[in-house]
């Protein structure tokens, strides 16, 4: 591979490590507000099931994002210096 080839493959990796740090930062801020939701639901003696089933989702796509997001920095820090 030449280095222009690294190159555009570290710009590449580079955009996509914004990306998921992006998302994952959304991923934290969904999670945070449905756990405070469930709180409150639970200081008004209210049902809290399905709140609980949806932060289950959250937290799933929130593992998902900080996987992708270290994947990234695996294939980030296989390539040569630049």
């Amino acid at each position: 591979m030449r280095d222009a080839d690294f190159a555009m493959d570290r710009k590449a990796l580079q955009e996509h490590l914004q990306l998921a740090e992006a998302q994952l930062a959304d991923a934290k801020a969904y999670v945070e507000r449905q756990r405070q939701f469930i709180a409150r639901l639970e200081e008004l003696d209210q049902d809290s099931g399905e709140a609980r089933d949806i932060l289950l989702v959250f937290e799933d796509n929130l593992r998902q994002h900080e996987s992708d997001r270290e994947r990234i920095l695996i294939e980030l820090s296989r390539l040569p210096p630049s």
